[in-house]
């Protein structure tokens, strides 16, 4: 068994895979809405999963995971927050658009947890 790797590359390369889908999607093919974040980040958290099992070769340790979670969810969090932010400002701001907000910021971690479980990456690694 080998010892913990570092995970920034996974979480930047994820983050960025992120921002570019995020833009074709959204601005290329012209979808939107709660689906779209909800296929991005399964695609995203998949992705994430299988590519630390092919190339480690093992499951990602609870530290590993946890750190993974925090440097992929944390520049996800700060945009919703600073958008949450520049609607409040201008009065566009309601409890419904901020509940909403947060659903659409939460996939991303949530589904990356489920994805990076032990479970899940155990499935990649018998492929």
């Amino acid at each position: 068994m080998s010892g913990p790797v570092s995970v920034w590359k996974y979480s930047l390369s994820a983050l960025g895979i992120v921002i570019l889908l995020n833009l074709v999607l959204r601005y290329g093919v012209m979808l939107d809405g709660f689906m779209v974040n909800v296929g991005v980040a399964f695609g995203v958290g998949a992705l994430l999963g299988w590519w630390f099992a092919k190339s480690v070769g093992r499951v990602p340790l609870p530290k590993e995971r946890s750190r993974l979670l925090w440097q992929y969810g944390t520049p996800i969090a700060l945009f919703h927050i600073f958008a949450g932010f520049m609607a409040f400002s201008i009065n566009k701001l309601s409890l419904p658009g901020a509940i909403m907000l947060f659903l659409h910021f939460i996939m991303y971690p949530v589904l990356a947890h489920r994805l990076l479980s032990e479970e899940a990456v155990s499935a990649y690694l018998k492929k």
